[in-house]
């Protein structure tokens, strides 16, 4: 089983999500969770025992890009990081965004 949790910004937003992480590793011991998170609240579960991956989108790096002109650049990044998300089938995923 492979679970993808989405809830990508929003420091305590992302932090009262973490017992629903805990629930899933609880009821899935042995599935693959990765969590879907922006660069500003990604060290809060970076490295957590019930992860196994942390997919960090670079949202406000991309939209400072681009804003500087960067476009290519930022471009660039955004295709590299959906084909590093796309590089899982996930049997599960659990949007906490609500968006």
């Amino acid at each position: 089983m492979k679970i993808l949790i989405v809830k990508t910004s929003a420091i305590g937003d992302v932090i009262h999500t973490l017992p629903a992480l805990l629930s899933l590793r609880a009821h899935y011991p042995d599935a693959h969770i990765a969590w879907l998170v922006e660069e500003t609240a990604a060290d809060l579960i970076t490295g957590h025992p019930a992860l196994n991956r942390v997919l960090v989108a670079r949202r406000k790096a991309w939209l400072t890009d681009l804003r500087a002109g960067r476009v290519l650049r930022a471009l660039r990044e955004f295709v590299r990081f959906v084909r590093i998300v796309r590089d899982t089938r996930y049997d599960l995923i659990i949007d906490f965004q609500g968006f």
